[in-house]
């Protein structure tokens, strides 16, 4: 995600949902 900027909130939300989704 180059240039992704992010609210920190949903930051929050998809950075350990897509670090889930790369452990699957």
């Amino acid at each position: 995600m180059g240039g992704y900027k992010a609210s920190p909130i949903l930051e929050k939300i998809v950075g350990p949902m897509f670090y889930t989704i790369m452990a699957n």
